[in-house]
């Protein structure tokens, strides 16, 4: 069944917590969103990607073509297990983690990192900060032990050596940029001005 793409995303009340101290509960919702919205089009969009899969903890509003799978809201890593079930279950060949905070994500980004990986490797894509892993594209039926949170992409990385998989690196503006702080959001603010 091809390349399966899985977006984790949290409980609408608990999405970009981080950025309390500069945006209400509404606008923290509005801007998740959002960008929730453009990974999904932007995954919806890629030729690489046979299918979509959203994984939370609550029902959401969705466009054609994604399927919604039901996590019980412990973390990224139980949503990234449950995805990843559902997509072995369908048959999938290939799978595709992508973090659901990329605002300029476009389908060309998502196939830069499909067309890295391959068989027997992982395609990481970190942030602009080099510490935190923003997608992934892996064999479903490969054992990796996903690693989200702080250093994540080094320790994405050390799986990969332990499991003897080659690993692609890949960067690019729409796979780099996740907003994490007000900086980020003021960023974002500019890149949408200009």
């Amino acid at each position: 069944m091809g390349c399966w793409a899985i977006v984790p995303i949290k409980a609408a009340a608990g999405r970009k917590s981080r950025l309390a101290d500069g945006l209400s509960p509404a606008r923290r919702q509005w801007l998740a969103r959002g960008m929730l919205e453009r990974v999904l089009r932007a995954a919806l969009a890629t030729p690489a990607v046979d299918r979509v899969l959203l994984v939370s903890p609550e029902p959401q509003v969705l466009p054609a073509g994604i399927q919604l799978v039901f996590d019980r809201g412990c973390g990224r890593t139980e949503a990234l297990e449950v995805g990843r079930a559902a997509a072995r279950a369908g048959g999938a060949t290939r799978l595709l983690v992508l973090a659901a905070d990329l605002p300029l994500l476009a389908a060309a980004d998502i196939e830069a990192l499909v067309g890295a990986g391959g068989a027997g490797s992982l395609a990481l894509a970190v942030d602009r900060h080099r510490g935190g892993t923003n997608a992934l594209c892996l064999e479903p039926l490969v054992p990796f032990t996903f690693a989200f949170g702080p250093d994540s992409a080094a320790r994405h990385a050390d799986e990969a050596a332990r499991r003897g998989l080659r690993l692609a690196r890949v960067a690019t503006p729409g796979l780099e940029f996740d907003v994490d702080t007000q900086a980020d959001v003021a960023r974002l603010r500019r890149s949408r001005v200009a």
